[in-house]
């Protein structure tokens, strides 16, 4: 299944099969409440052609979003304090970190990796939000 938004096209298992929304409609069927779906889920992403993106999709809109990046990205991290910054972090054998804006939509790179390593697609904050972690394979010498 094949959804075109804007110009956007989106696959990644059609993002997530609609983000589970689906599901949760399909287990909430006969139930006669509408709840309120809030908040953002985020995640790179890639179209039809292959372009690669990271972006989201708005529970409250159904709003698909994103922006361009040269590689494939996989998880972010949301700066835990400033909610408007995520972080997402290039799958194998990408190298770069990016930041989105979700006021601008827009993505920076913000580090790449040092020669001979590349990002597994995960990181995190720690507790104060000061620093952001992220996993590297060092691919040359099998670490």
């Amino acid at each position: 299944m094949m959804n075109q938004i804007g110009s956007i096209a989106i696959t990644r298992r059609s993002f997530f099969a609609i983000s589970l929304g689906a599901a949760a409609g399909g287990l909430l069927g006969g139930c006669h409440f509408a709840p309120e779906r809030r908040g953002t889920l985020l995640s790179g992403f890639e179209n039809a052609r292959g372009e690669q993106f990271v972006g989201g999709v708005s529970l409250e809109t159904g709003e698909i979003f994103g922006a361009p990046i040269p590689m494939r990205a996989h998880g972010c991290a949301v700066d835990p304090k400033d909610p408007s910054r995520a972080f997402f972090f290039a799958r194998r054998p990408g190298t770069v970190c990016f930041e989105f804006n979700l006021l601008t939509r827009r993505a920076t790179p913000i580090f790449e990796t040092p020669e001979g390593r590349h990002l597994s697609g995960h990181g995190v904050f720690s507790a104060s939000g000061d620093v952001l972690y992220t996993p590297e394979h060092d691919y040359e010498n099998a670490k």
